[in-house]
């Protein structure tokens, strides 16, 4: 099953950088042969939350390609780094459709080459060359839009696109009506295939490229003429205000506006059109995320300087893509015929303004299905930046020796660890930034990567992950847990680890059963 992703905008960005974590932890509800063919879309071309989530794909992409390499993997087979991430250019076209030939890229480029500006709403339009049979349309237009020098905060038809739509759905709206003749959206019609694949639209409504963006899309696919289409599985996160913003004066971006923005979108989006269908009708799911108790971010505009702190909510849609991708067609159809396809995410315990989100607040349900992976991971990261990386292993364990994996010549040597090194900075700095908004994710005690943090620390794996306590004896017997984690690895090195082709795979297989073993030893309360 393929599982296209339209994220839109920074915040589809941002909740594609958080999927990126959940995919890699190797969530067992996830079906077989999954793949996942992100494309981000924002006109905003140098935009940091878009170039972060790239550069966090395009390391996942090269763990796994390496670790990956000659495995021929058992049904139901589980791992870090399992579910596979494509290039929407390396789907193959559907026989009968068109071939059409795209660069590998994880963004749209609308038609706007590397080197080409973007130009400001009226070059888009071609404003300037209306004139003589076409006068009254530059009139029209100049009545609809402001039409104020590009300094000021309230241009219209100056606004210069290269930040994007800097909040202005209705100039967003009329770029996205040109998305069906985008060469990528083209090659997305070309590959998918109804009958099997899921599409899922990631998408914030209070600002301008997202609650722009997400309805035309819907109407592209829905109307697009291709049997199957109109009855294909689309689901959507609907991300609601979940922070605000400084906006200085003369500013462009007003968060005391947001929540109107977003009441006038679902307004919108309720609204039949000709078909008798509203934007909600169209979609099988539909996830509703927000935050009633919002961190106040740095303002920006977009481009490089916007790269906004990792957030809960973020994870959370995130989470509903892998719910929207694990439930079986006839229960997503079931939903939707009775209705109940519209739903939103609560935490299962009232949280305190002044304490942060952890483990427990979520329910037991949500832990088994998605969190306890993420735990893992963090566990197995834990264990390779405080032992591996600080060479703290004794030589004399069978998966570390030069007789076993060898890691001591591979660890920050070859390029699978690199990049490996590369993603768990990310990763630890993926949950330094929960830990800092206003409602504050905050599950485990690590070593923060901001010096002057007072954030506590875990002396060992025991007490390192946030609202569980690890049984007396076993693993955790004196508190080393460290220690086990490798007498783990040695357990699983001798049962598989010599006999896997791939070294790399080895490598990731040994730390995914250990950290499993780990886990394992933490109550549930």
């Amino acid at each position: 099953m393929n599982v296209y992703l339209f994220a839109i905008g920074g915040t589809g960005a941002r909740v594609l950088r958080s999927l990126t974590f959940c995919l890699a932890s190797g969530m067992e509800c996830i079906p077989d042969g999954t793949t996942f063919i992100p494309m981000i879309i924002d006109y905003d071309k140098t935009n940091g939350d878009k170039a972060r989530a790239i550069e966090n794909l395009n390391l996942y992409t090269s763990i796994r390609r390496k670790a990956y390499d000659g495995m021929e993997l058992e049904k139901e087979e589980r791992n870090f780094f399992i579910p596979d991430i494509k290039y929407l250019s390396d789907v193959n076209t559907l026989e009968g459709r068109q071939n059409v030939q795209l660069a590998p890229s994880f963004e749209f480029t609308f038609g706007i080459n590397a080197n080409q500006q973007t130009g400001s709403f009226a070059d888009f339009m071609d404003y300037q060359y209306m004139i003589g049979t076409t006068s009254l349309t530059r009139d029209l237009l100049s009545s609809l839009y402001n039409d104020e020098p590009a300094s000021s905060s309230f241009t219209e038809l100056n606004l210069d696109l290269s930040k994007g739509f800097v909040g202005n759905p209705n100039i967003g709206s009329i770029i996205f009506e040109n998305i069906r003749e985008d060469v990528e959206f083209k090659r997305f019609l070309s590959s998918f295939n109804p009958q099997q694949d899921r599409v899922f639209i990631i998408s914030s409504i209070f600002g301008g490229t997202g609650s722009a963006g997400f309805p035309r899309i819907v109407d592209a696919i829905r109307y697009c003429g291709t049997a199957g289409f109109n009855t294909a599985l689309v689901g959507a996160s609907i991300v609601m205000p979940y922070f605000k913003v400084n906006t200085p004066k003369g500013g462009a971006i007003h968060s005391n506006i947001f929540n109107s923005k977003q009441k006038a979108a679902l307004s919108y989006y309720q609204i039949p059109d000709s078909t008798g269908q509203s934007l909600f009708t169209k979609l099988t799911s539909s996830y509703f995320i927000a935050d009633d108790n919002p961190t106040t971010l740095p303002y920006s505009e977009g481009n490089a300087n916007q790269k906004n702190d990792a957030h809960i909510v973020e994870l959370l849609a995130a989470l509903s893509i892998i719910d929207f991708v694990s439930t079986d067609e006839v229960t997503l159809r079931t939903r939707k015929n009775q209705h109940k396809s519209d739903r939103e995410y609560g935490l299962a315990n009232d949280i305190s303004l002044t304490e942060a989100i952890n483990m427990r607040d979520f329910s037991k349900g949500d832990r088994t299905k998605y969190l306890q992976y993420l735990t893992r991971m963090a566990l197995a990261f834990r264990y390779y930046e405080k032992h591996v990386l600080t060479e703290d292993i004794p030589t004399t364990e069978a998966y570390y020796s030069n007789k076993g994996l060898d890691l001591a010549s591979k660890v920050s040597q070859e390029d699978m660890y690199k990049d490996l090194e590369k993603f768990i900075a990310d990763f630890d700095e993926w949950l330094d930034e929960m830990s800092v908004q206003k409602d504050a994710f905050k599950p485990f005690l690590h070593n923060p990567r901001d010096t002057d943090s007072a954030a506590p620390v875990a002396e060992d794996l025991d007490d390192f992950i946030v609202g569980y306590d690890a049984r007396q004896g076993g693993a955790f017997r004196d508190g080393s847990s460290f220690k086990d984690f490798s007498s783990y690895c040695n357990k699983y090195y001798k049962k598989y680890g010599n006999s896997l082709d791939n070294e790399d795979y080895a490598f990731l297989s040994l730390f995914y059963d250990a950290a499993k073993d780990c886990f394992e030893y933490y109550n549930e309360q």
